[in-house]
């Protein structure tokens, strides 16, 4: 089983694509987030931080749309994905953990797999 943090994925790099296309295709498919997630042929225990961080690198502008899924979620508990004072922060709402990073592109790859598993 792969967890976040981990080294290594399980899973086809184009079924790790797909889940990272998760913001794209919830916005022009008519359906939840749990049935988009469920139609992959993977589950997000299976995706490692390091393969979403090769697609994230493939297509930068998955991290805006990652970005833009984490503001518009409107909740009081979850995880969340922001900037603050210049550091790129991965948190869980209410009074969870709060991880840093360096860059928006690794802070991004977190948040995607930890969100993935909540859907899940």
């Amino acid at each position: 089983m792969t967890t976040p943090g981990s080294i290594g994925s399980t899973t086809a790099p184009d079924d790790i694509a797909y889940l990272c296309r998760l913001p794209r295709t919830f916005r022009e498919e008519a359906a939840s987030a749990y049935s988009l997630v469920h139609r992959s042929r993977t589950t997000p225990e299976k995706i490692s931080i390091e393969a979403v961080r090769a697609v994230l690198d493939a297509d930068p502008q998955l991290i805006g749309e990652w970005q833009r899924w984490s503001e518009d979620k409107r909740t009081s508990s979850g995880w969340f994905l922001d900037h603050q004072n210049g550091n790129h922060i991965v948190g869980h709402l209410p009074r969870g953990p709060r991880l840093t990073f360096p860059d928006a592109a690794s802070a991004c790859a977190e948040f995607i797999v930890r969100e993935l598993k909540a859907i899940w």
